[in-house]
């Protein structure tokens, strides 16, 4: 036959002391459940601020890149206006100007009271006022006034000390931002772990409370709980059916779910600041290939003056003789001289272009000319 299960043995002074103790329970389990939900929904709210904090931080990295590449924009399509001279060249300048000062002025209002940010993005505007006072203005007017001046600013390097500093500037910008986003996720860890601190400890009072409550009035109700737990425990080993609890959606989900969204939102502004640094090396790119682009242009140049100067001692040796002959030889030997050939000849044609007269020669076979 198999065991019974313990009765519970109740007189009426145990039904009144088990009525009291309930009482106390219900109101100590309310105690415990509204400080749980005020602690919740506490956490909720930090984890929103967080979050609201979180994407206010990567607001800020987003546009302090997008001010350095305006930067790297509007030093880019200067160098195409100074290089060909033409117009359409400067309107990805002004594009990236108007951008590189909606951002200033958006992060301005987004910042707000922080006075140190504030004076780092009014030192970024200034930084680029003075760049182009010294370096784009001046190079526009040369360059649209014919000036062959132009250019020489840029290529000396004149102003990029200007714009390193905005570089850094913006740096220590988002520098200060990401460590006041850690600051505030810090505190945010000891403000949920103070609570939780409060919590457990409400509990662990509360349930002293409780038993001190229970031995105090009735004894008679520990073996009543002692009859509970083997009751129990017989159900545990088989004796009756299983119960089991499925979790239901409470405001931990609503934590687990607000966590989840900061990290997911981190992964993307990694994504993001990842795609800003991989345009940054294609608009580097960009500018080495102009620099290379210069370059070539400046060895052109050379090559033609080289050429010019050939071509007026030409002229001065010309002006020293009236011999025809003498003539012929002094330019056959500078075309030679000019193109590096060892060997040539100085023909004219007559009228008709049947027949060619040598006026000179030099370094030829014998007969060559024959044939």
């Amino acid at each position: 036959m198999r065991g019974s299960t313990p009765q519970l043995k109740w007189g009426i002074r145990g039904r009144v002391l088990g009525l009291v103790v309930l009482l106390l329970a219900v109101l100590t389990g309310l105690a415990v459940l509204t400080g749980l939900a005020v602690a919740l929904q506490a956490g909720v709210r930090r984890q929103e601020y967080a979050q609201a904090a979180a994407d206010q931080t990567r607001e800020s990295m987003i546009a302090v890149q997008q001010i350095i590449g305006a930067v790297a924009e509007m030093k880019a399509s200067l160098r195409g206006y100074v290089l060909t001279g033409q117009e359409r060249f400067l309107s990805p300048y002004y594009d990236a100007r108007a951008t590189l000062f909606t951002q200033v002025t958006a992060l301005r209002a987004l910042v707000g009271s922080d006075a140190a940010q504030q004076a780092r993005l009014i030192q970024i505007g200034e930084l680029v006022g003075n760049w182009e006072r010294e370096v784009a203005i001046p190079e526009i007017n040369l360059r649209r006034a014919g000036s062959p001046e132009a250019g020489r600013m840029l290529i000396s390097g004149m102003g990029q000390d200007l714009l390193e500093r905005i570089k850094t500037v913006g740096g220590e910008f988002a520098g200060a931002q990401e460590n006041a986003w850690r600051d505030y996720n810090r505190d945010l860890a000891q403000a949920v772990r103070l609570a939780q601190w409060l919590f457990w400890g409400g509990t662990v009072l509360a349930g002293g409370v409780a038993l001190a409550g229970v031995w105090v009035f009735a004894r008679g109700l520990t073996r009543s709980v002692d009859a509970l737990v083997k009751g129990a425990e017989a159900i545990a080993h088989g004796e009756a059916g299983l119960v089991v609890h499925s979790p239901h959606a409470d405001e931990l989900s609503r934590v687990a779910a607000a966590m989840n969204a900061t990290s997911q939102t981190l992964e993307a502004q990694k994504e993001e600041l990842h795609a800003q640094q991989e345009q940054l090396h294609q608009q580097n790119e960009m500018l080495v290939a102009q620099q290379a682009e210069l370059r070539s242009h400046n060895l052109e140049l050379k090559q033609r003056e080289a050429r010019l100067l050939r071509l007026n001692s030409l002229a001065e040796k010309l002006g020293t003789t009236i011999d025809l002959p003498g003539v012929a030889q002094v330019v056959l030997a500078e075309y030679m001289d000019l193109f590096g050939s060892p060997a040539g000849a100085l023909l004219v044609a007559d009228a008709g272009f049947d027949t060619f007269s040598v006026q000179a020669q030099r370094g030829l076979q014998p007969g060559w000319l024959a044939g």
